[in-house]
């Protein structure tokens, strides 16, 4: 039924090759609601059926948003070249341009439709997020440790061991993928950069997911390999603790009774195991990791790991009992605040310009029209022609996440989102001092070419509270 199109994605041993868009068509039943796997910010991910019975995974792309070109290209030119145990296995690709004639203002015109689609090796278990839930986890240690050595290993394979190194800049759980015998798998390059050993290097275009973006990317825009080393870092927290974001309840403790606090919790854990043994080497083994993680996520990109000692540290050829160097000091509410996931707004992958910092600008659309706001007041635009209404109010969220993080000294943001008969409401405000200066802003759903899923209006009606920065506002 396939022919020679099935042969290719078949033969796992060959070299990706172009497939056509009918044939995927085909292996997915046309992308239909039944074989979708997830959905991340730049497109969908479907399961195809290939006549053997192998199942794969087909990533089709937003054709709608302006930088799915520059993603699939980014994507496939790095895909093409990687092949390791923990990287995600590329299989095939598309792109392919289609004409549909339509009416737009009421003239009928020919519009021109991209498809770019990439198929990679299904993993069953999904991602690594689903399994990391509020302090719980169906895990062991010793899966836990493989699925942390594994990323480890995917990431050190890509900083050191490829001519072109390359920077991943959006890893994170939701991009670690776990196989049948959860062996993890390094996915979603589509943010990644080649780059020079000794570049530092300047991208005025931030893009990533807050709660993992190392400060000065967040910043000043730079990105080195010690970019992905902190994310690394907020991983390996996460996989250990299980949690989302760094647990609440240490506030005032220094970095060595956190760890001390995580290693008790542990210890309990494995001695009421029947049967586990090893009990001082496997808790050594956890102290070691936490140690590592911490030290990941130094403010000070320059005080952070290499992949190498990192490999180093895990198997204990090289020390991880080292200080934790904070800027602010080194109590576990401050290293919490380095950590925060702001978990209303995980998930997203945008770019977009920062605002300078001596002012308080909240900027929701990448086109909208930029104002000159005073200090304490809301800079607010809206305009919905063009792209994916999802995508924008996507791009919403991380606006108002970013000003949380931007102007800690200056910004208290507010930002409530309703659904009401139809029509969607904004309101948005920041000030340096109280009382809060408020902008509303609504605009009907029902007159746009655009609908919002009921996921959506969940998401963003979570949005529903109020921001305040840790000493953000002074009495």
């Amino acid at each position: 039924m396939y022919g020679n199109l099935g042969g290719i994605l078949q033969d796992q041993s060959s070299k990706p090759n172009a497939v056509s868009l009918i044939f995927l068509e085909e292996i997915t039943n046309n992308f239909s609601h039944e074989r979708l796997l997830g959905k991340g910010a730049s497109g969908v991910v479907y399961k195809g059926v290939l006549e053997n019975g192998e199942i794969i995974a087909v990533k089709r792309f937003e054709p709608s948003m302006a930088s799915s070109q520059t993603l699939f290209e980014n994507e496939v030119d790095h895909l093409m070249r990687l092949k390791h145990p923990n990287i995600v296995r590329f299989r095939g690709y598309c792109h392919e341009t289609q004409w549909i004639y339509t009416e737009y203002q009421g003239q009928k015109v020919f519009a021109e439709i991209s498809e770019m689609l990439i198929c990679f090796q299904y993993l069953p278990k999904g991602s690594l997020d689903r399994h990391l839930s509020g302090g719980s986890s169906e895990f062991d240690w010793h899966t836990r440790y493989k699925i942390i050595e594994g990323i480890c290993n995917g990431l050190h394979y890509l900083h050191e061991q490829i001519d072109k190194s390359i920077l991943h800049l959006d890893l994170k759980p939701a991009n670690v993928l776990l196989d049948d015998n959860l062996e993890p798998k390094i996915t979603d390059f589509g943010l990644s950069r080649q780059f020079d050993q000794r570049q530092t290097i300047s991208a005025p275009n931030r893009a990533g997911t807050l709660g993992y973006m190392a400060r000065e990317h967040i910043d000043e825009g730079i990105i080195t390999p010690k970019s992905d080393i902190f994310s690394l870092g907020v991983i390996i927290v996460e996989i250990i603790t299980g949690h989302k974001q760094y647990p609440e309840g240490v506030s005032g403790t220094s970095s060595e009774d956190f760890i001390e606090l995580e290693l008790k919790k542990w210890r309990n854990t494995l001695e009421k195991a029947h049967g586990y043994t090893n009990l001082e080497i496997n808790c050594e083994q956890i102290k070691r990791c936490i140690q590592i993680g911490l030290i990941c996520v130094n403010p000070e990109w320059s005080e952070r790991p290499t992949t190498t000692k990192i490999i180093k540290m895990l198997q204990g050829l090289e020390s991880s009992d080292r200080t934790i160097r904070n800027e602010v000091g080194s109590s576990a509410d401050q290293i919490s605040n380095v950590l925060k996931k702001h978990s209303d707004y995980l998930g997203v992958t945008e770019e977009g310009k920062l605002s300078p910092k001596n002012r308080v600008c909240i900027e929701i659309l990448e086109q909208a029209k930029r104002r000159e706001p005073q200090l304490g007041k809301a800079s607010v635009s809206l305009a919905m022609a063009g792209d994916c209404l999802r995508g924008k109010l996507l791009y919403l969220e991380n606006r108002v996440a970013l000003a949380k993080i931007l102007f800690p000294a200056e910004a208290r943001v507010t930002m409530e989102v309703a659904q009401v008969d139809g029509t969607l409401e904004f309101t948005i405000g920041s000030s340096a001092n109280p009382p809060l200066e408020m902008q509303q802003i609504t605009f009907d759903l029902n007159e746009t070419p655009f609908k919002m899923k009921d996921a959506y209006f969940a998401r963003m009606r979570a949005l529903s509270k109020t921001v305040l920065n840790r000493g953000a506002i002074s009495a």
